[in-house]
């Protein structure tokens, strides 16, 4: 009697559990091949901005030691069109990099350090000019790529930071002549004997004020005519046409600088008793250079200043616009 083999397939349940294993294992091994692929691209970053960070160190060699100019700058380094696509951002993008604005046509010997002074970093700016944190694109696992001065690539889970001032808003009161909320920003010259015209000023001295008995003097000095200049990196919440309105005894005038065009712009200026208004549209992913000037001819101080958002009230300068220096960014 012979035995009849017959040929014995896969249960359904046997076939599930190879299913199940599976779809485990390639749970398990995706993400890592996902992270495997990230680095990869990653790596390829780092090159790219290492090749913009040495062209632009080269044409500071070439151009007595200076950085390029933000609207320039990538025609100027010249790089070849490969070296500035992202390949996390993709190949759609031409340009997936963005320029320090900060850098605009600084001269490499006044940064005071160059680990921390970047150069370019990832960005989804659509002029590839940095100039606010909000620029910086976290597009490598969570990170951000910056070049720096010094030469190196490194990433940075947080965008540099706003550092933002501690302004309460600028008031001299009359008669009283005292700083509401302390000094306006940590960056401000103070100097005697200034030209009444406005039109130069004697830098001989800087010093603390010494605002008692209703006379302006620096400290240890005579009364005198005097002047301050404040200034700051600012940037708005939102774009639109923004009213600043200076108010002084004397005389006061604002200056504001566009980081991208590098257009400046006389908000408002005087040299008598008022108070006078002026407005100028602002974008809000940029950082102007915010100028004021405050004048006075002797005797008590007199001067305000506040604005007014788009679709606003009027109210005192707000702390949050303001960025004190830009020391945090090593320059």
């Amino acid at each position: 009697m012979s035995l009849i083999k017959t040929k014995k397939g896969f249960t359904l349940i046997e076939l599930l559990v190879v299913i199940a294993i599976i779809a485990i294992l390639a749970a398990i091994l995706f993400p890592v091949f996902a992270r495997a692929r990230e680095k990869a691209r990653q790596t390829t970053c780092s090159s790219n901005q290492r090749q913009i960070a040495t062209s632009a160190l080269m044409y500071c060699q070439d151009h007595d030691e200076s950085f390029p100019a933000t609207t320039s700058f990538w025609q100027n380094i010249a790089v070849d069109p490969g070296v500035m696509v992202c390949p996390t951002k993709g190949k759609s993008t031409p340009n997936g990099y963005a320029y320090n604005n900060l850098l605009n046509s600084k001269a490499i010997g006044t940064i005071t350090d160059p680990t921390k002074a970047f150069i370019s970093c990832d960005s989804d700016d659509v002029v590839n000019v940095w100039s606010v944190p909000i620029d910086s694109a976290k597009r490598h696992s969570g990170q951000c790529l910056y070049s720096f001065v010094d030469g190196h690539v490194a990433p940075n889970m947080n965008s540099p930071l706003n550092n933002n001032s501690s302004i309460n808003g600028y008031v001299i009161a009359s008669g009283t002549a005292a700083i509401v909320g302390g000094s306006i920003f940590n960056k401000s010259m103070y100097f005697p004997n200034y030209d009444t015209t406005m039109t130069t000023y004697d830098f001989t001295r800087t010093a603390s004020l010494d605002w008692g008995n209703n006379v302006a003097a620096w400290t240890g000095g005579p009364a005198t005519n005097f002047g301050i200049v404040w200034k700051a990196k600012m940037a708005v919440p939102v774009s639109g046409s923004y009213i600043f309105t200076g108010q002084a005894d004397d005389c006061a005038s604002l200056k504001i600088t566009d980081p991208v065009t590098g257009i400046q712009t006389i908000v408002y200026s005087f040299t008598n008793n008022s108070t006078v208004s002026g407005s100028i549209n602002l974008v809000n992913d940029r950082l102007y250079d915010f100028e004021l000037f405050y004048g006075e001819f002797g005797g008590a101080a007199n001067a305000s200043y506040n604005y007014t958002p788009p679709s606003g009230t009027s109210v005192r300068m707000p702390t949050s616009i303001f960025y004190i220096t830009s020391d945090i960014y090593g320059l």
